[in-house]
């Protein structure tokens, strides 16, 4: 069936081309001289007939399907007409020693067969974008302003124009480019940037504007958003990011309404996921801490990296089951191996990684919420330092080829208990580099969003109570990065340098805590752009907290990586390894004897720098210095 349909198309090409050849005469010669030219036009169009029927078939024209002709169409049109056009010319030539035919004839045969083949093959596409019924098509339909006339704004008008069951019909762009403006994209106009965007909702008649910057900067966003929640009864959406579309967990046409985490989200910039997919491929890796929300995203993301095992190391039961269940499902092909355990226990932790065999061990297993551990410092420490000695000694001596452990941004000049513990962690994995054929590494980084503790589900609870939101201090500023985000940087880090590397990720800019909560309540309907509706009480920083955090110890310490969204602090600590190994058993015995106070004497044995937030910790730590001068 499909080669009689091709072969009638070609009969009607082939004919066309004859009828186009016996047009160009008319139109290049004078009427009265028509008759002269009859005998050559009727002996010489089955010639005509014969050359095109055997140059449309042999450059491929029928290979491509009618409804989705495109100008790649146009090319193949060109190109067959051209075909057509030079042999018969050349047998024409040959065979009726030119027959009085005026050259000019055949350039005009070969653009009427152009328009008229091109313009039949187009002719589908033409009413697929519903260019002849648009009154109809727009009556049915939301209309909408598309926010940025790039790549994806052209997509996404594309899609909207040619698909009957969307909901929305694009009447035009808003992109901030001076050189665009008065421009069109498939025939809708750029009818002006940002500023202009309440003069042209109302002009336009949008009801919602669809945000098409997958790669916008959660800066940018929270900029555009502000502006479009300033007009009443206009809804904002956004295309999903980059990353989601090229892991095909999204399409282009799945806009949604503006979350949080869209406002905080960083522009992608040097991924290289070649890189980290030969890093992880093949590979066992071990992932400590397995069911908490940065452990978890890294068990995804490992397993996406084709990992040839994974063994997944936790302390809740829960969490262990659920991110087991979640990869047996996505993953099913994926070795895994589940270990129930306390990393602060040398004999839970030691057996899994000697019976495993690791070539990378992710060490994220750490108490993190700060007021908690400044009241049990003993347990934080015996957590988050005792768990890091024993993993990073069980990699040493099962030979594992890398080992990453997952540090914070208090860590830097650390006020509370839970960064000091990290930066103790910090020395004790740079003093291991340099005695372990393990490469250890830190990668340090800053708040996630969405992980335990988060402020958000805390601020959303209350605005949704219409409680005030409540927040430490006006100015506490924070950094923030999507949980995906990290992770891909994380295992990105990894990758990378030399045994002994204390990576730090760029955050973009730390955000204010009450402009997030503030950001938050626009989102949720609580109020408008520029109002201040919302109740802000703001309660005293908590015990262990500071106004900022910083990833750097000095922002000129640092050392290029080659990828700028990753540092390396140039900074390392001046113990030694007797005095960190003393420093150690000091704080171990002080923090499994439940006293507090030498717990904290002990961590600024370690880390000198550690000027606790919390008054009492201040003021004992004043006391033991004065002691000593």
């Amino acid at each position: 069936m499909i080669k009689i349909r091709r072969l009638g198309l070609l009969l009607a090409d082939a004919a066309l081309a004859a009828g186009c050849y016996l047009a160009a005469y008319p139109i290049r010669v004078d009427p009265v001289l028509l008759g002269y030219y009859l005998p050559t036009m009727v002996s010489t169009v089955p010639v005509v007939m014969v050359v095109a029927a055997t140059s449309f078939y042999a450059t491929g024209l029928y290979r491509s399907i009618p409804k989705y002709a495109s100008l790649d169409t146009l090319i193949a049109v060109a190109r067959a007409s051209t075909v057509t056009v030079a042999v018969s010319a050349l047998a024409i030539f040959v065979g009726w020693r030119g027959g009085n035919v005026p050259r000019s004839v055949f350039f005009i045969h070969w653009m009427l067969m152009v328009l008229l083949m091109g313009g039949f093959r187009l002719l589908p596409r033409l009413r697929r974008y519903q260019l002849l019924p648009l009154r109809a098509a727009r009556s049915s339909r939301t209309p909408v302003l598309v926010y940025g006339a790039g790549d994806a704004g052209e997509l996404v008008v594309r899609d909207l124009m040619k698909q009957k069951g969307f909901p929305y019909w694009p009447v035009g762009f808003i992109d901030d480019a001076p050189s665009k403006q008065g421009r069109k994209v498939h025939g809708r106009p750029i009818l002006g940037t940002g500023a202009d965007l309440a003069r042209v909702v109302h002009d336009s008649g949008a009801q919602e504007i669809l945000v098409a910057i997958p790669s916008a900067s959660g800066a940018d966003l929270r900029r555009i958003v502000e502006r479009c929640r300033a007009i009443p009864g206009v809804t904002v959406k956004t295309l999903p990011s980059y990353t989601d579309l090229i892991e095909g967990r999204v399409t282009i046409q799945q806009f949604h309404e503006i979350r949080i985490d869209d406002l905080l989200k960083r522009a992608p910039r040097d991924l290289d996921p070649v890189r980290v997919r030969e890093f992880i491929g093949g590979k066992t890796v071990l992932v400590t801490g397995a069911g908490g929300s940065i452990g978890s995203e890294l068990c995804r993301q490992i397993a996406s990296c084709g990992a040839a095992k994974l063994v997944l190391f936790e302390q809740g039961e829960y969490n262990l089951y659920a991110i087991d269940r979640q990869l047996a499902e996505r993953y099913p092909d994926l070795q895994r191996d589940s270990a129930l355990g306390d990393a602060s226990h040398r004999a839970s932790v030691e057996p899994v990684v000697l019976r495993s065999r690791p070539d990378i061990i992710f060490h994220t297993a750490a108490y993190k919420h700060v007021p908690l551990l400044e009241a049990n410092p003993c347990e934080g420490v015996l957590n988050n330092v005792l768990g890091l000695v024993h993993t990073a000694h069980a990699a040493d001596a099962a030979g594992v080829h890398t080992f990453v452990f997952i540090s914070t941004d208090k860590a830097v000049r650390p006020v509370s208990v839970m960064g000091a513990a990290k930066r103790v962690g910090e020395i004790y994995v740079q003093a291991m580099a340099e005695r372990s054929q393990t490469r250890f590494s830190v990668v340090r980084f800053g708040n996630v969003l969405g992980s335990s503790g988060s402020v958000i589900p805390k601020f959303a609870a209350q605005i949704r109570r219409g409680q005030p939101v409540t927040v430490t201090h006006p100015k506490v500023r924070r950094y923030f990065m999507l949980t995906r985000e990290a992770v891909q940087l994380v295992m990105q880090a990894a990758s990378l340098g030399r045994s002994g590397d204390i990576f730090a990720l760029d955050m973009g800019e730390p955000v204010y805590i009450e402009e997030l909560a503030r950001n938050l309540a626009q989102l949720m309907g609580a109020t408008r752009a520029g109002d201040s509706d919302i109740e802000i009480r703001f309660t005293g920083l908590r015990p262990g907290e500071k106004l900022e955090e910083q990833l750097l110890v000095e922002p000129t310490s640092e050392r290029p990586t080659g990828f700028g969204s990753i540092l390396v602090e140039g900074q390392r600590s001046p113990l030694s390894w007797q005095a960190i190994e003393a420093g150690l058993d000091r704080l171990v015995r002080a923090a499994r004897g439940g006293d507090a106070e030498g717990t904290i004497l002990a961590l600024n044995d370690l880390v000198p720098e550690y000027e606790p937030a919390t008054p009492e910790y201040a003021e004992l730590l004043s006391d033991a210095r004065r002691s000593t001068a």
